[in-house]
């Protein structure tokens, strides 16, 4: 890996860190901060199936919807990632006892342009209640 390489790479790094602790904080305006101008946020709940939502005006309302909907109790993020431009990490959620499934499980795959996020896409685990 050249200097200029682990240089990027550690840019990245740090975005991914910042993007996190932004998620977790719910501030929106840092979050936007580290995606680009034509950013992409493809959820996995509260819009229709494969809905997408297209730069930052979109995504930012995409955000705050599934912020909106959020019950998570607590968070964990693990198994993170970083290839090339892409990461990928794992996320589970512990909801509040009375949910219909008290915990959600799924991951992310980003991917960047420079060292701000492009496109975000969310999936999640859909367990049988049998």
């Amino acid at each position: 890996m050249t200097p200029s390489e682990a240089d990027l790479r550690a840019r990245r790094e740090a975005t991914l860190e910042g993007f996190l602790q932004a998620w977790r904080d719910h501030d929106l305006q840092a979050l936007l901060a580290l995606m680009t101008e034509d950013c992409v946020y493809a959820p996995s709940l509260v819009s229709a199936p494969g809905h997408i939502y297209r730069g930052k005006a979109e995504v930012a309302a995409g955000i705050r919807r599934v912020w909106a909907a959020d019950r998570a109790v607590e968070s964990h993020v693990f198994n993170r990632i970083l290839m090339d431009d892409h990461a990928v990490w794992e996320w589970r959620y512990r909801l509040p006892p009375e949910s219909p499934d008290p915990q959600a499980h799924g991951c992310d795959i980003l991917t960047f342009a420079g060292t701000l996020i492009r496109r975000k896409e969310a999936f999640r685990k859909i367990y049988d209640p049998a």
